[in-house]
């Protein structure tokens, strides 16, 4: 698991475990297009200014899930709610898999990957 605690937030959330992307300021928002080249994920709420503690990559991280979701399928940015993964789909980024089954709204495991020029044809 890659850790990095050096970017700050360009806006205040209520959730934490959102994928997360950085602005055209350098700070971090929730991604919301599906084609969005993630920065990695907070576990922590976001507040406006405050350095946030961003997980880059890794398996075992955990996700909030936009619709369902099966064990193994790969993971897309969400352009529905900001911040959560669904499975992806033609034309979307694969940022990671799932290592458990989810429903719609819940939190789950998975794997966070960097590859940003994944898209699914």
């Amino acid at each position: 698991m890659n850790t990095y605690p050096f970017y700050k937030a360009a806006t205040t959330t209520t959730e934490g475990f959102l994928l997360l992307k950085l602005n055209g300021s350098g700070e971090l928002t929730p991604t919301t297009a599906d084609t969005d080249v993630p920065a990695g994920v907070s576990e922590n709420t976001l507040l406006e200014g405050q350095v946030v503690n961003l997980i880059q990559s890794g398996s075992g991280l955990k996700f909030r899930a936009e619709g369902a979701i099966a064990i193994g399928a790969k993971l897309a940015p969400s352009a529905a709610t900001a911040g959560y993964v669904k499975t992806a789909a033609s034309g979307d980024r694969v940022i990671g898999y799932a290592s458990q089954a989810a429903a719609d709204g819940d939190l789950f495991s998975g794997e966070l990957i960097q590859n940003r020029e994944t898209v699914i044809a």
